[in-house]
């Protein structure tokens, strides 16, 4: 009987060490991960360096990546053929995701969707002249197009002292009374100058129309009244011809140019001296006698 106990106690000694020995090395074994659902991803242009406002984009500048979707901007860039040509509406920082609010084309820009000055070349400045039909060739202009300038003086002849166009009135006996006839110039100045935009760069806000009524006749949309105003791309200094004729009164007209055509032509003044020479025009000798201009009274 104590043979039988004693061999009981072994058996239970030997299956606690097979117990602990299986616990152990289950403890030691490594733990398997929970799997984890995949990342999902999309493609987003990110900025390799800073990109200042109002710079062309570089897409040397530029790093396509895959971006968690869950962090990406929804309107993030995701290829740069869509930077191709595109200006920084703002500053750019390296690192940060390019997203389209923040980029634009010159044909946005110029339609006032971002910020003018990006347009405007080192060197140059965008100046505003205002047209009309006749001298904005007849509303046919769009941003892009390319004109040259042509403008007429009407040059009067006055006193040296007092600047006072002739025929003076000094109250003297024989003094010639009348108005002078001003002498015309015309010629072509500034060339293949172009145009950023048409009409002004001031959008008004939308009115919000009235609720229709029932059997009320609907209004048909506002025809928007035609451009007043020309925006041009030139030099400083030809902004100030601009602004000198404009301020000398005198009649400035654009002439729209083939896109084609750049080069620069040397044009002649045209006087009413070069008129006569070049069409072979006679001028009438003062006669005694003139043609009867009124018409016979019909019957």
């Amino acid at each position: 009987m104590r043979r039988r106990s004693r061999l009981l106690l072994i058996l239970g000694i030997l299956l606690a060490i097979v117990a602990m020995l299986i616990t152990y090395t289950m403890l030691q074994k490594p733990q398997q991960p929970a799997e984890q659902p995949p990342v999902v991803t999309r493609k987003v242009a990110v900025a390799l360096q800073d990109i200042p406002y109002g710079t062309l984009i570089d897409p040397l500048a530029v790093e396509i990546r895959d971006w968690p979707v869950d962090t990406a901007p929804a309107d993030a860039v995701g290829n740069t053929a869509d930077l191709a040509g595109k200006y920084a509406k703002t500053a750019i920082f390296a690192g940060q995701i390019i997203q389209a609010k923040m980029i634009a084309s010159p044909s946005e820009l110029a339609a006032g969707e971002g910020p003018a000055s990006v347009l405007v070349p080192v060197g140059m400045v965008a100046y505003p002249f205002p047209i009309d039909e006749l001298s904005g060739v007849s509303y046919a202009l769009k941003s892009g197009d390319r004109v040259d300038v042509l403008i007429t003086f009407r040059f009067l002849q006055v006193d040296r002292e007092t600047q006072v166009a002739f025929p003076l009135d000094r109250g003297q006996p024989g003094d010639i009374q009348g108005v002078q006839i001003p002498r015309l110039v015309s010629q072509l100045t500034l060339q293949n100058v172009q145009v950023l935009r048409v009409g002004s760069w001031y959008v008004p806000p939308v009115q919000t129309t009235q609720q229709q009524q029932p059997g009320q006749q609907q209004q048909a949309p506002a025809t928007p009244p035609p451009p007043a105003v020309v925006t041009l791309l030139v030099p400083q200094q030809d902004a100030l011809v601009l602004q000198f004729a404009r301020e000398a009164k005198a009649t400035v007209e654009l002439a729209l140019r083939n896109p084609n055509d750049q080069e620069e032509v040397t044009t002649q003044a045209v006087t009413l001296d070069y008129m006569l020479a070049r069409f072979n025009i006679t001028v009438p000798i003062l006669r005694d006698e003139s043609l009867e201009t009124l018409k016979p009274a019909t019957r």
